[in-house]
């Protein structure tokens, strides 16, 4: 199990921020608390002064849709191949900003399925 020690965490039972462990297994939160044992640690890691967050939901995004589109015609242009590699980026770039789950509320030509698949499949 990997751990994230001395993280800030938010309790919601509490209303307020407080110090803990995090175990994360199979790519899941396991277990919050303190004190982690360390010697059932595969990987540790100091979070000492950062906050811990699961990962956020946007629930209304276009990955296909550049941020800079101001020429429609041009934009409406654009191959499938150019469009797939957007929206690849444009996935990437929203998992850096913290955000591990989207909607995608309009693409272009199932371009989003597939990114999505692909995300899904390890590609």
């Amino acid at each position: 199990m990997r751990w994230l020690m001395g993280g800030q965490v938010y309790d919601v039972s509490t209303g307020s921020f407080r110090t803990a462990d995090i175990g994360i297994a199979h790519g899941r939160i396991a277990t919050v608390g303190s004190g982690a044992r360390r010697e059932h640690a595969d990987d540790t890691i100091d979070a000492t002064g950062l906050w811990l967050l699961p990962g956020l939901i946007d629930c209304h995004v276009h990955l296909t849709l550049p941020t800079d589109a101001g020429d429609p015609a041009a934009s409406a242009n654009r191959s499938d191949a150019a469009i797939t590699l957007y929206a690849a980026g444009a996935a990437a770039r929203t998992l850096h900003a913290g955000i591990t789950t989207v909607r995608d509320v309009g693409g272009w030509n199932y371009v989003e399925m597939a990114v999505r698949d692909a995300v899904n499949s390890g590609s």
